[in-house]
């Protein structure tokens, strides 16, 4: 799977101070990896949203 990293977590790597509380990405999925892709990000978002902001 592709994916791409932008917004606050990509300046972060090129050694730019920013702190932001999210995080952004970009992904590619083939039409095979698609229904599965979804469904373990949306168990990534349901825990994220749980354990609610630091």
């Amino acid at each position: 799977m592709r994916y791409l990293v932008i917004g606050g977590l990509a300046v972060v790597v090129v050694g730019e101070p920013r702190t932001t509380a999210d995080a952004d990405a970009i992904v590619f999925t083939s039409a095979a990896e698609d229904a599965s892709f979804w469904g373990r990000l949306q168990v990534v978002l349901d825990k994220a949203q749980a354990r609610g902001p630091d």
